[in-house]
């Protein structure tokens, strides 16, 4: 290149280099899921509605939170807790519906919740963890969380069993006050239709109210779409920024 040209090759370098990175900055930033405080990183349920007590846990309560410091606890034992009635108002599900996911009589429990406007295809992500201290008392005492979606118009109305004193195994060490645990998962869900959607979770005592279970919730996500492939088009904006800047110099 003639050496007059350097000065304006130099300015041109840099021009690029500050498009390509503003460009990468808002394709990354289009990929932020809907979720509000998916994670509980504020240290309590902010952004979230509930009906019952719900808070969050570090790992100081004995379960280490799936992503970053903190996770969700749902508990279903106490004075704050709340009857099935008012659980499936909270979570727009029909009556009866909560009370007749397992055998037994379910008594009180907590649901959080929040509406999400999501377009077909799009994923619900989570990490939940079960544990209970009515494993060593009658299977009568057949505690259970759950989760569930329901749509405001699409007629979409979904509940799903995600663990139970009776059908599910609890290998883990459990914190204290409770027999086990079931220890992380992760579940997923397809929304099939355009609509705005209720997303709730909840843990149910059956037969009492005494003998504790509770739900951990972490990392719940409703990611945009496209947000992988976002994700590596916007790293590629910036590997190619770094580059011209460094031949810039």
């Amino acid at each position: 290149m003639k050496p007059h040209m350097l000065p304006h090759y130099g300015i041109f370098r840099a021009f690029a280099f500050l498009v390509i990175t503003m460009v990468a900055c808002q394709l990354c930033s289009s990929a932020i899921g809907q979720i509000i405080n998916g994670g509980f990183e504020t240290g309590n349920p902010a952004g979230w509605s509930f009906a019952g007590q719900a808070t969050a846990k570090d790992a100081s309560f004995g379960v280490i939170p799936t992503h970053g410091a903190y996770a969700g606890f749902l508990d279903n034992t106490g004075n704050g807790t709340v009857v099935a009635g008012q659980m499936e108002n909270a979570l727009h599900l029909a009556i009866g519906t909560v009370t007749n996911m397992v055998p037994g009589t379910p008594t009180r429990g907590t649901v959080v919740f929040q509406d999400v406007a999501v377009s077909a295809g799009q994923q619900l992500v989570f990490d939940w963890n079960f544990m209970s201290d009515e494993l060593d008392e009658s299977p009568i005492f057949n505690d259970y969380c759950f989760y569930s979606v329901v749509g405001n118009t699409a007629g979409v109305t979904n509940i799903f069993l995600l663990a139970s004193r009776n059908s599910s195994t609890f290998p883990g060490s459990a914190p204290t006050g409770y027999d086990g645990l079931t220890g992380w998962s992760t579940t997923t869900y397809t929304f099939l239709a355009n609509d705005t959607y209720r997303v709730g979770f909840g843990v149910m005592n059956v037969t009492d109210s005494g003998h504790d279970s509770a739900m951990m919730l972490d990392g719940v996500v409703v990611p945009e779409p496209g947000t992988i492939s976002l994700g590596l088009i916007g790293a590629a904006f910036c590997l190619a920024a770094r580059r011209i800047w460094g031949q810039s110099k």
